[in-house]
C-alpha cells in the first residue's frame, strides 16, 4: 500500500492537466485502506475538476462512516 501511495502522489504532482482520474484512484486506495479523512480530501479535489456522481456517493459514505465512528467514540468515553 505504501508504495502505491507514493506512486499516486508522484502522479498527482506530475498531473499538469489536473485529470480527475488520479484524484479518484488515489481516493479509492485511501478509502479501501480506511484512511477516510485523506480519501475525502482527494474525492473533493476530483469533484472540483469534474462532477462524478461516484465520488459524491463516496463522500457521502465517508461522512456516514465518520459520523458512526464519532458516535462510537462518544459512547466509549
Amino acid at each position: 500500500i505504501n508504495d502505491a501511495k507514493v506512486y499516486y502522489q508522484k502522479a498527482i504532482n506530475l498531473n499538469a492537466n489536473k485529470e480527475d482520474y488520479y484524484y479518484h484512484s488515489y481516493g479509492e486506495l485511501l478509502y479501501k485502506n480506511k484512511e477516510y479523512l485523506e480519501a475525502l480530501t482527494y474525492f473533493k479535489k476530483e469533484l472540483e475538476i469534474s462532477n462524478h456522481s461516484e465520488s459524491m456517493q463516496q463522500i457521502i459514505e465517508i461522512n456516514h462512516i465518520l459520523q458512526i465512528n464519532d458516535s462510537n467514540e462518544k459512547v466509549n468515553m
